[in-house]
This record gives structure tokens, sequence and C-alpha cells, in this order.
């Protein structure tokens, strides 16, 4: 009898199929393509960490970007202006210092990557994308390798690739 950590994993790919069945939400394009002075990539332990080939990715495109955790983004939220595209990464999308940080800035434009669409960052965000990872027993298993597809995603437009 598998154990629920070993159950989560054998569900990984089945997640994953999930995840990619889903259409591309429409206005992300839109949102992930205009023009910012900044963009800033920020989240919590491994949400945070899942957006880190998204940050390099993007900054070889020469644009603006910074890659944050939320918790020294909350002690440094100047960082965050008024043309700033932030993209928030959250499993749940209620961790502690993404719901605090929603409360204290305003980007141009926010993208929540999240398995939960009616969380706080679900609700709070432009475009969201849902990662359609399911329950999870443990640790995130299934949504930490369908972040890393989201953000594969996100810089694939960011970088202007054609979505097939």
């Amino acid at each position: 009898m598998p154990t629920p950590f070993e159950s989560d994993i054998a569900d990984q790919p089945d997640a994953l199929r999930a995840f990619m069945a889903e259409p591309v939400p429409g206005p992300l394009a839109q949102v992930l393509r205009r023009d910012y002075g900044r963009i800033v990539l920020t989240g919590m332990g491994s949400s945070h960490y899942a957006a880190l080939p998204t940050w390099r990715r993007i900054v070889a495109t020469g644009r603006p970007t910074w890659w944050v955790d939320s918790g020294q983004l909350l002690d440094s939220p100047e960082l965050i202006t008024p043309d700033t595209l932030l993209v928030m990464t959250s499993q749940s999308g209620a961790s502690g210092e993404v719901v605090a940080l929603l409360d204290c800035v305003s980007p141009q434009a926010l993208v929540g990557v999240t398995n939960d669409p009616d969380s706080p960052l679900g609700r709070r965000s432009d475009v969201v994308v849902d990662l359609h990872s399911g329950s999870e027993a443990t640790v995130s298993t299934k949504s930490y390798l369908n972040t890393l597809a989201a953000h594969q995603l996100v810089a694939d437009i960011v970088a202007g690739a054609d979505l097939v």
C-alpha cells in the first residue's frame, strides 16, 4: 500500500496532463506582453524557487526583472511601482506573506500562479494561471511540478515565443 506521499508522486503525470489540457487564459499573453517599467517575480519557499528559471529567461531578454522572496518584498514594498508587472506564485494562494503583500502593493498588473483561483491571490489577480494540481496529501509534489510548467509558460510568453 503506497503512502500518501508516494500516491502524490504517482499522480504527478496526471496532474501535469490536467494543467497542460487547460487552455492558456485568454488575457494572459495580453497582460504579460505589455511594456512595464519592471517585472517582479515573488513567492515563498518552493513557489519562489520555481520562478528562478523564469527570472533568468526574462533577464536574458533585457527586461528589468527582479526575483524577490515575498518576505523580503514585504520589507521593501516600494520595489513595486505603479508600472510593475507582479507575478506572484503561491500553491495555496493564501500564504501569510502573499496575503500581506496583496494588502500593501499596487502593481500595474498582477498575475497569480496558484492551485486555488478562489484564494486571496486568485481573487486579486488580473489573470490567474491555475495549476490544476488537485489536492495533495503531504508536500506540494504535484503543484510544484505544475508550477514549473506554469512558469515555463509565463517565461515563453514574456520572451515572445509563439504558443502552439
